[in-house]
């Protein structure tokens, strides 16, 4: 991929926190990369709280590669595929398994601008 000048950029992420770790506990996440489409590949993960296997959130990303020097988009080439996703299941597996989830969600376009915002520097 270096040597073709091609780089992976984050198109869109999801994530769900159902409860957050306190001090001291140990964390185990799950991860694991597919391809999706001919442009793209994703990344989901699993958060689990290690003392009693709870799954305390999840997460999804959508990566699209990309020509360092024209910042065009790029097919993943069948070279550049066999490479990369040696390693990843070949059976889809998602983090966000079921249908009409929190990941497939459009976000809204904001016709406003935001309430409590300000431009410029404030002193």
């Amino acid at each position: 991929m270096r040597e073709l000048g091609l780089i992976w950029v984050t198109n869109r992420m999801h994530i769900e926190i159902y409860k957050y770790p306190a001090w001291g506990d140990v964390v185990e996440i799950e991860t694991w990369c597919q391809a999706d489409g001919k442009i793209g590949t994703r990344r989901d993960w699993i958060l689990k709280d290690l003392a009693n296997g709870e799954v305390i959130g999840r997460a999804t990303s959508k990566w699209v590669m990309m020509n360092q020097n024209t910042r065009r988009l790029q097919r993943v080439s069948d070279e550049v595929r066999d490479e990369v996703f040696i390693h990843c299941p070949k059976s889809p597996r998602l983090a966000f398994p079921e249908e009409n989830n929190g990941s497939l969600k459009k976000i809204p376009v904001l016709t406003d601008p935001a309430q409590h915002s300000r431009l410029g520097l404030v002193a």
